[in-house]
């Protein structure tokens, strides 16, 4: 759930990247919060999972990888994104935290998408 005041900022910044998603259809709102829909919910899918050591076997539309490569090394930073890279739908988003950032070769493989929230979308039939 999300409180009114960090939704509206939430809209603004997503707004001003051009970042649009059917908002109305997935969120309703109760009093002073929104909340996720009973049918998103059920086809999101939360996973722990090791980007280090286990492959990636499913696809995403969108993967949040938030505040995670801060603590990688160039080396390990690359080999993770190519597994991002891999499981993300040929559209799909990447979204990354404040702190992190893409390593120069990675910017073949993501373009910009909104440099203010970190969003980075696949780019199609890259070859490693």
């Amino acid at each position: 759930r999300y409180h009114e005041l960090q939704w509206a900022t939430s809209q603004r910044a997503y707004a001003q990247c051009h970042f649009r998603s059917k908002m109305a259809t997935h969120f309703h709102k109760d009093e002073n919060y929104f909340y996720i829909t009973e049918r998103l919910k059920k086809i999101i899918q939360f996973k722990r999972h090791d980007l280090v050591q286990e492959p990636i076997t499913a696809r995403y539309d969108l993967i949040f990888c938030r505040n995670v490569m801060i603590y990688f090394d160039a080396r390990l930073k690359e080999q993770v994104l190519k597994r991002l890279y891999q499981a993300l739908e040929d559209d799909g988003y990447l979204i990354i935290g404040y702190y992190d950032m893409l390593p120069d070769v990675a910017r073949q493989w993501f373009r910009l998408h909104c440099a203010k929230q970190k969003i980075y979308q696949k780019i199609q039939n890259v070859k490693f």
